[in-house]
């Protein structure tokens, strides 16, 4: 007769493993959509992006994400809370963007870690549909344009930016609409950046998306 009861336990701890991790990564979903206002998918998207730029596994950024809600330390995370509910409160659009490295170490892409209530990209869209998602891939035009590198240059040397107007072309529904935007770029801990911008578009730009 073959002895299977040490394969058999075996196996029941990686099953209780995997479901631990599971139930923490669960949790950490439901921490983020309470925190951001978002869904389940962009919350896990969040977890995932988190887990690429730290280079540790998501079941890991799922506990310490978690923890620092326990224990009222939101950090790196999220920022103290005290510091996303005033956010939460600007009148002005506010966005938080954490950089994602190549191999080479250079920064090839940025992630949408925070978006307040009120962010609203020209063609009315709700940035805080956007958080976890690559900026890049969200507006592939930005590399082609001064505001990526402008981006990019505060998250490498630590120095803000301040912009106080300039004005802007962009295209809506394949006509070009003109406006005015007073852009703040500041760095916002480690490998990330804070963008806060007051629009003047015209009413027709600012109608959200249908």
């Amino acid at each position: 007769m073959v002895d299977t009861a040490p394969e058999s336990h075996d196996e029941l701890r990686d099953l209780e493993g995997r479901l631990q991790r599971r139930a923490v990564i669960e949790q950490a979903k439901g921490v983020l959509c309470a925190r951001h206002g978002i869904d389940p998918e962009a919350a896990f998207e969040q977890l995932k992006a988190r887990s690429r730029n730290s280079n540790i596994k998501v079941a890991e950024v799922a506990a310490e994400v978690v923890q620092a809600e326990l224990t009222g330390d939101c950090g790196q995370y999220a920022g103290e809370r005290g510091l996303m509910r005033l956010l939460d409160g600007m009148v002005s659009s506010v966005v938080v963007l954490r950089g994602e490295h190549g191999d080479d170490g250079k920064i090839v892409d940025m992630v949408v870690d925070y978006a307040n209530p009120v962010a609203r990209d020209i063609e009315g869209r709700a940035l805080t549909d956007l958080i976890g998602r690559r900026l890049l891939k969200a507006y592939p035009w930005l590399a082609d344009c001064g505001l990526w590198d402008l981006y990019r240059g505060v998250m490498e040397t630590g120095e803000a930016y301040t912009q106080p107007r300039t004005a802007y072309r962009a295209e809506l529904d394949g006509r070009p609409v003109d406006g005015d935007l007073r852009l703040h770029v500041l760095p916002f801990g480690d490998g990330r950046i804070l963008l806060t911008w007051i629009d003047d578009w015209p009413d027709e730009a600012a109608q959200p998306r249908s």
